[in-house]
């Protein structure tokens, strides 16, 4: 999708294969083939609907890796079900701010596989979407 949409897994001649996701499954949002970030969604249209939110999209074109912004707000962006090790991570990420006290349990959590900086400075990773 040229216009920076998003998609659940694949793109088929002109409509989407969707998958079904089980509950709090680790869904890893991918930007030209490298995995940026994983967030916990119920199913395929809460997850859909987090990757293509104005608020994520925005921390996305915002946030650096490498001096880079993660996204350059129209290549697309490719939701899937996390891979094991992803998921794992993910996991423990999550489970660390829970026993910090940093989320409750219910809370969503949004962790990035690879370092950002903010060269604003505003980000707050716990005001992030799934933070």
């Amino acid at each position: 999708m040229a216009d920076g949409g998003v998609s659940i897994c694949a793109a088929v001649s002109g409509g989407w294969l969707r998958t079904e996701l089980e509950v709090h499954d680790g869904i890893c949002a991918e930007i030209n083939g490298r995995a940026i970030a994983v967030f916990n969604a119920e199913n395929d249209i809460q997850a859909e609907g987090r990757a293509s939110s104005k608020p994520f999209r925005g921390e996305l074109t915002v946030l650096e890796n490498e001096g880079q912004p993660l996204w350059n707000g129209a290549d697309e962006i490719l939701v899937r079900k996390a891979l094991p090790a992803e998921e794992a991570q993910f996991d423990a990420s999550r489970a660390r701010a829970i026993k910090n006290k940093e989320i409750d349990v219910d809370d969503d959590w949004l962790m990035f596989l690879v370092p950002v900086t903010d060269p604003t400075g505003d980000f707050d990773p716990y005001d992030a979407p799934g933070g």
